[in-house]
């Protein structure tokens, strides 16, 4: 027997995917974390921003390095604060491949990783 989807919710959902303001999921939208650093990647491969920042308990001197097609930023070095609302300021590229954050902590003019975090655009 067939499940049938009433019209006016396909309608709701027709015209929400018209509306402009109202987000919409894209495939290439990722989070997630490795160690103490994250990554944030939304959009695809005409146009996508990342974002790095440390896991909620993590702190720290240092800078972010993010890399991915036709992006490459290395931040200054400074004290950065865990969470979403700390992180590097966010980066703009465009392409496939893989995109990756990682935070450099500076332990006495030795830097040290704390993680790679990356995603992919396609």
């Amino acid at each position: 027997m067939k499940k049938l989807i009433p019209a006016a919710a396909l309608a709701i959902g027709a015209a929400t995917a018209l509306v402009p303001g109202v987000a919409q999921a894209s495939p290439a939208d990722h989070e997630g974390c490795n160690q103490m650093t994250c990554i944030q990647v939304k959009g695809n491969a005409g146009n996508y921003q990342v974002f790095g920042f440390l896991v909620d308990t993590g702190s720290g001197f240092g800078h972010y390095h993010i890399w991915g097609p036709n992006l490459e930023y290395n931040g200054p070095d400074q004290r950065w604060s865990g969470g979403r609302g700390a992180g590097s300021p966010i980066q703009y590229g465009y392409g496939a491949g893989q995109v990756c954050s990682e935070f450099w902590i500076n332990d006495n003019g030795t830097y040290r990783p704390t993680g790679r975090a990356c995603g992919d655009v396609s």
